[in-house]
């Protein structure tokens, strides 16, 4: 699992994404809050997959070795797991869309 804090408000068209960009992310979800100024926690992985994705560990090379900081670009797609904000999940609610994205997309068997 993966996690990666956001100041802005964003827009996505599906909960299952791949990156064109290098994007950076942690392992530990109590550093991810932190690195937002609102607060916004994004947990991603693969719920319905055993794929792994790839991602390069920069932590060594971090001036914050304790962010355990990982660089993931492209590779499989990744999904939203869960949506934390304010110390909030909102999991449920991922969950609902993602059964919304695969039955509009005919894969809900």
């Amino acid at each position: 699992r993966l996690y990666h804090g956001i100041d802005c408000k964003l827009m996505f068209n599906k909960v299952d994404f791949s990156f064109n960009i290098p994007i950076s992310t942690t392992i530990k979800y109590s550093i991810a809050p932190h690195t937002a100024t609102n607060g916004i926690c994004i947990k991603f992985g693969k719920p319905l997959s055993n794929q792994k994705n790839y991602y390069l560990d920069v932590s060594d090379l971090s001036q914050f070795p304790d962010e355990k900081e990982r660089i993931t670009y492209g590779g499989e797609p990744l999904g939203f797991l869960d949506i934390i904000y304010n110390g909030q999940s909102h999991s449920e609610h991922i969950m609902s869309l993602r059964l919304y994205q695969q039955i509009i997309e005919g894969n809900w068997f």
